[in-house]
């Protein structure tokens, strides 16, 4: 190599993740905005010959949390539940003079309303009878004109996808990688700086802090919504889209995991380099290593009420790299992590600090 040698060492930057576990109060109530990351179950109780039944109670118990919300249907035989924790839920329907309905296991993600339709049949007290019933589930809301997709960490964890915002993004329809060497994810047609990055319900977009394309410890993440088309008001003025993230939240059963990621330098593929004449060379002696680790806790401070979720991810980074006249050294050591608890008072409220 002809020239001087330049060696640089890296000091990481300060990222979204110190921000992301800072000292941050939210809370929400059910009228609450779908920008709070909860979700929305709603529907329409009938009876077998079409009639609308109201007053009907509706019984939905978060089968992890514990936590249980009740309504009743209006006079159309309509109801709805807003601000709900994701994950699995038992929905029950009680109606006097009609068979109840119980359906386990409903998934209630962020983002579109999930519709649970029931026709009840009535009971008859002078014939015996088996009664076989069930509900209508819709995932789609087709009251919302948004176009969007939501991807939980579970799948993620079987693509072979990059765990940051712009490689998520790109999954959606509509969605194209940015240009120019700017980076980030172009949705719609419009340019990378045109989207909004919520976490939580925390609108954490700040591009001039080059922090509109998210570093965060993605294990901590439980599910991303990407929002392509038919932005609501609630997140404010983007024309571009949206990537609103969820992060994972403790249950009433404690849990632990670790997970460890190396790549190692000997799997690497060797580091091209173009020489004065044009031609290209193999530079046997370049060098890149990579190593994650994450260590996370779960579980209830008070059973049915107080949740806590943290997470510890150190992250390094070694590499040498040749160019035509410098040879650069990088180091990146970061140890980030995430704590979240979520507080459910009551029926009607809840807080989230993280």
């Amino acid at each position: 190599m002809s020239g001087s040698n330049a060696t640089k060492r890296f000091v990481p930057r300060k990222t979204l993740a110190a921000i992301a576990v800072g000292s941050v109060l939210m809370m929400s109530a059910p009228a609450a905005i779908a920008a709070d990351g909860l979700g929305t179950i709603k529907g329409h109780i009938t009876s077998a010959v079409g009639a609308d039944v109201n007053n009907a109670k509706v019984i939905i118990r978060h089968e992890s949390k514990g936590i249980v919300k009740e309504t009743t249907t209006g006079a159309n035989g309509s109801f709805s539940l807003k601000g709900l924790p994701i994950g699995n839920y038992t929905i029950t329907i009680v109606k006097d003079g009609f068979y109840q309905v119980q359906e386990q296991h409903v998934a209630v993600t962020v983002g579109n309303a999930l519709t649970f339709d029931v026709a009840l049949d009535a009971q008859n007290n002078e014939v015996e009878r088996i009664a076989v019933t069930g509900a209508r589930i819709s995932r789609v809301d087709t009251s919302s004109t948004t176009n969007s997709q939501v991807i939980s960490i579970e799948e993620l964890n079987q693509l072979p996808v990059e765990l940051d915002s712009t490689s998520i993004a790109l999954l959606s329809p509509g969605a194209v990688a940015g240009d120019n060497g700017f980076g980030g994810v172009a949705i719609a047609g419009s340019s990378v700086a045109e989207n909004g990055y919520y976490l939580n319900g925390l609108n954490i977009t700040d591009l001039r802090k080059g922090m509109g394309d998210i570093d965060l410890p993605w294990e901590a993440i439980s599910q991303t919504e990407v929002q392509t088309g038919g932005v609501s008001a609630e997140y404010g003025r983007f024309i571009g889209g949206v990537v609103n993230l969820v992060s994972k939240s403790g249950d009433n059963e404690w849990q632990f995991g670790a997970k460890a990621e190396v790549a190692p330098d000997a799997l690497a593929e060797p580091m091209p380099r173009m020489k004065d004449d044009g031609s290209i060379e193999t530079v046997s002696d370049a060098y890149w290593q990579e190593t994650e680790y994450n260590l996370w806790a779960s579980g209830a401070l008070i059973e049915d009420k107080l949740f806590f979720y943290g997470l510890w991810n150190p992250y390094g980074e070694e590499s040498t790299a040749y160019g035509e006249t410098t040879l650069r050294d990088k180091e990146w050591d970061t140890n980030r992590w995430f704590t979240k608890v979520d507080w459910f008072i009551h029926e009607d409220h809840s807080v989230s600090p993280r």
